[in-house]
């Protein structure tokens, strides 16, 4: 009933600890590479207390990944639950601009095609309060080209369209696939802390997993990429200039093909990111 997916390569000092809290607990199945075990709990007493343990550091060395994202708060407008298995996002409220399209043979949004100078966007317009903790989940696809320029996530912008580092009120996580595989945060136009490396290439013609969570209490944004924590950052004190949330893909003197498949806005819990 209630899960959590923990790292396998640090399963038995976790199984250790939660032993010793009595926490009751089993083993339900394994991610595909094996890399991430599910635990279930048959209780939420104990599912409370197993994740009140990674809040304060006790099994932060078993490198928890994921419990459940959401949570029942309002966000101050609709969340967004896209797939491409369902259909073109025009019948969910979502704005397709630019050289974006709907692509229903190969099942999702084009945000670009393999050819230069390209920017094309999927969009929501939501009146999301950003006080509150707020989760997107998207799944995208790059490559087919030869080398650039990259995917950017967003929200609170003022424009659909959203180059990446261009100053339109947005808070933008920019997948850089020119720039040496790297992910790079921005807020009004302004690279906040410092580039982070993705260690693999970005572009190698595989789908890829982006989580973001939106802590409002703190003022943070952390990023994941397949489920393994990028980066937490301080964006203190970007003030959203709009209400289009969304994906972007843009392209220049060299480019790739840009795909998204799903996204998803939902409030989400502040626990998430214990990593950073």
């Amino acid at each position: 009933m209630f899960n959590l997916d923990v790292s396998t390569e640090k399963l038995e000092n976790l199984k250790k600890l939660l032993n010793k809290e009595n926490i009751s607990k089993k083993i339900i199945g394994k991610s595909a590479d094996g890399s991430i075990t599910i635990l279930k709990f048959n209780n939420q007493i104990d599912f409370e207390r197993a994740k009140q343990l990674v809040d304060v550091g006790v099994v932060a060395q078993a490198n928890l990944i994921h419990a459940n994202p959401f949570s029942n708060v309002s966000i101050g407008d609709t969340p967004i639950d896209w797939c491409a298995d369902n259909g073109s996002p025009d019948g969910f409220d979502g704005l397709i601009s630019g050289d974006a399209y709907y692509d229903g043979i190969n099942s999702g949004v084009v945000l670009t095609n393999n050819i230069d100078g390209q920017l094309g966007s999927l969009t929501w317009q939501k009146s999301y309060n950003f006080e509150k903790n707020i989760y997107i989940r998207t799944t995208t696809y790059a490559g087919e080209g030869d080398g650039a320029d990259g995917m950017t996530i967003f929200m609170g912008a003022n424009t659909p369209l959203h180059s990446g580092s261009s100053d339109n009120g947005a808070l933008g996580v920019y997948i850089d696939e020119y720039n040496d595989d790297t992910i790079k945060v921005y807020f009004n136009g302004n690279l906040a802390n410092t580039t982070f490396y993705a260690n693999e290439t970005l572009d190698n013609e595989t789908f890829r997993l982006w989580e973001l969570l939106w802590n409002g209490t703190d003022r943070t944004l952390s990023v994941y990429m397949n489920n393994v924590l990028i980066c937490k950052v301080d964006v203190t004190p970007w003030i959203p200039n709009g209400d289009y949330i969304g994906i972007s893909g843009v392209t220049g003197a060299d480019n790739n093909y840009h795909l998204c498949r799903a996204f998803r806005v939902m409030s989400g819990n502040p626990w998430l990111a214990i990593n950073g």
